[in-house]
């Protein structure tokens, strides 16, 4: 777990948050244990704008990771503005339906704050009732 906090307090730095102050990086692991990384990139056009896991899922899914396979997401944010290091960044509705459709049924959340605690969720608490094709 300590190694991937430093990746993602590095990763921070390569996020294009220019319009808000909010970085947010993550790191995705899927079943064969290979690491997959994504920051947040903004856009004037704030609909444009892609957040970290799902860019850390497709860039996991453009090297190969076939969906379904995700068993780890790690998050990490930084609120410039606020400057709070006791903050947890989720993951917003659309990154956990994302996370949902690509991940195992027992994939974990690991969501880190700047002092160094982790929360630890399940894909299904955090998105209970997830759309599903087979509905």
């Amino acid at each position: 777990m300590y190694e991937i906090k430093k990746e993602l307090i590095l990763l921070l730095n390569n996020t294009y948050s220019i319009y808000s102050d909010y970085q947010c990086a993550s790191i995705v692991i899927d079943k064969n244990k290979n690491k997959y990384k994504g920051v947040n990139v903004e856009n004037v056009s704030f609909g444009a704008t892609s957040c970290a896991e799902r860019n850390a899922i497709f860039n996991a899914v453009a090297n190969g990771m076939k969906m379904g396979d995700l068993e780890e997401v790690h998050i990490m944010s930084n609120y410039k503005k606020t400057n709070n290091k006791d903050y947890f960044a989720f993951p917003c509705g659309i990154c956990r339906q994302v996370i949902s459709e690509a991940s195992t049924d027992n994939a974990k959340i690991f969501i880190y704050n700047q002092n160094g605690l982790v929360k630890k969720y399940n894909i299904k608490k955090l998105l209970p009732n997830s759309f599903k094709e087979d509905i």
